[in-house]
């Protein structure tokens, strides 16, 4: 009998598509410090880009002037993703949403995207029970979202201590 080794990423990454399509849900958000090592999993066995958010959007929004970024930001992001043909998109580095001047909800915008594709999103603010946040309440970026408004996500917590590998 073949023996295969699957690493805890691999089970919870694999378990949490399998939730998102049965619940047909295209959201999964990924926190923690190990995110490196999942995405490393991801990409082994599925049909996955990552998407590095903020070189596309910034290299864009960029050409154009303040005032006009605003209300750019939005049809941006959504070209950014029609473009990658992948099944699974990973999001990476989505900082630039948080910022001020864009007038983004970022969390609203993640949860508006194309429903036909499953996104995981590398989330870089931290997941409590009640709540998912992005900085610190003194941060000008600062986001906080109470749990009735991310009930329809499915969250990854990626820690140190999920490397241990199972048969």
């Amino acid at each position: 009998m073949l023996e295969i080794k699957r690493t805890a990423e691999t089970m919870c990454i694999e378990t949490s598509i399998l939730e998102a399509r049965d619940l047909q849900r295209n959201l999964i958000l990924v926190t923690g410090k190990n995110t490196t090592g999942l995405i490393n999993e991801l990409l082994k066995g599925h049909n996955a880009k990552v998407i590095n958010i903020n070189s596309k959007v910034v290299g864009r929004l960029s050409m154009l002037s303040k005032v006009d970024r605003s209300k750019s930001v939005l049809s941006i992001f959504k070209k950014i993703i029609r473009e990658e043909p992948a099944e699974i998109k990973v999001l990476t580095n989505i900082e630039i949403l948080f910022d001020s001047s864009l007038a983004v909800d970022p969390l609203r915008l993640l949860q508006s995207v194309d429903k036909n594709h499953l996104f995981i999103v590398i989330w870089p603010g931290k997941k409590e029970a009640s709540r998912l946040s992005y900085a610190t309440p003194s941060h000008p970026e600062y986001r906080s979202y109470k749990s009735s408004d991310f009930s329809n996500i499915i969250f990854i917590e990626a820690d140190k201590n999920n490397n241990q590998e199972e048969t």
